[in-house]
């Protein structure tokens, strides 16, 4: 996991703003460590941590698993999982 300075560094280095809503899925993930969309936009909502729906929660994970940041592991039930682990 990415500590948040080196998160919005990457970000940064790839030509990407540090949003508020990419920063709270980042802080989300830092907690949960491997999650589904639903589940990271559940503990946004619950720390209050931005506003932001769970379409753009699912795409933000999408775009940080494409830059590298978490891993995309699909579980045995056909659900999608986010991982910060991406070893």
């Amino acid at each position: 996991m990415l500590p948040m300075d080196k998160f919005i560094d990457t970000l940064r280095d790839k030509g990407y703003k540090a949003t508020p809503q990419r920063i709270a899925v980042h802080q989300a993930m830092s907690e949960l460590g491997h999650a589904t969309a639903e589940q990271v936009s559940e503990y946004i909502r619950d720390h209050a941590l931005a506003q932001i729906s769970e379409a753009s929660v699912y795409n933000t994970l999408n775009q940080l698993s494409r830059l590298g940041i978490y891993a995309q592991r699909m579980s045995r039930d056909s659900k999608l999982h986010f991982d910060a682990n991406t070893s």
